[in-house]
């Protein structure tokens, strides 16, 4: 009630991470207001993240994808897990995640490769994050890492045979996943050869059917101020 649509933005081609390339720098992928100017805005949905970044105007936007403070606030005991050593041990599977998934996420058509991300979502919803109670799964989502829009990649690209990308084990798993800001990184831009800065994020994975649970906890740790440093705005920086 009260809400106002104000656009709706298109997915990129073929659904996947649109990313510029070095002869067609202004083209192809949205605008990254943070830094310089000159960053790859990462990922299939980065129209409605780089929107809410630029618009002061947008109070939320919404997509689709086919610290030690958080645990004090839950009273909740931090876990570091070997993912790829809980997978070997659940699957018998001897070389690990990236071997065992390879190709998945280009080829999820395929059979042999839809009975592996079958797999692979047993092992991560029963030995990871068994019930909304127990276990959250918190994961380096941006590092604030300079990703300049004017540089060729190598081949085979980021989207295919990459093996086991953190960004990737919600959908294949099929749960919810929530990114928050937590801080900025400090870097030297060749483009404006001043100090700018990116956002470093994380991201927080539940069990299926949390999805309003991780919600409430983000509100309730922003409330709280536990994990972030302000308000996010517009802009060059998420924070001035």
């Amino acid at each position: 009630m009260g809400d106002v649509v104000v656009g709706k933005t298109e997915t990129t081609q073929f659904a996947l991470g649109e990313r510029p390339t070095a002869d067609c720098v202004d083209q192809l992928a949205p605008f990254n207001p943070r830094g310089d100017g000159y960053q790859h805005p990462q990922g299939s949905s980065c129209e409605t993240g780089v929107g809410i970044a630029s618009y002061e105007f947008l109070d939320f936007g919404t997509r689709s994808d086919t610290r030690g403070s958080l645990a004090g606030f839950l009273d909740a005991r931090v876990e570091n897990i070997n993912t790829h050593d809980s997978f070997k041990s659940y699957t018998g599977h001897a070389e690990g995640i990236d071997l065992y998934l390879g190709f998945t996420y280009s080829n999820i058509t395929n059979y042999d490769q839809y009975q592996h991300y079958q797999v692979f979502r047993e092992w991560y919803r029963s030995e990871l994050v068994p019930s909304c109670e127990e276990t959250l799964v918190l994961y380096p989502m941006g590092a604030g890492i300079e990703d300049y829009r004017d540089v060729y990649t190598s081949p085979p690209s980021a989207i295919f045979g990459n093996g086991y990308p953190g960004t990737q084990m919600s959908f294949l798993a099929a749960l919810p996943d929530y990114t928050v800001p937590i801080g900025e990184r400090t870097y030297f831009s060749r483009v404006t050869e001043r100090n700018e800065t990116l956002p470093v994020t994380i991201g927080i994975i539940a069990t299926a059917g949390c999805d309003a649970m991780l919600m409430d906890l983000v509100v309730d740790l922003a409330d709280a101020g536990l994990g972030f440093v302000g308000e996010v705005k517009t802009g060059k920086s998420m924070y001035t």
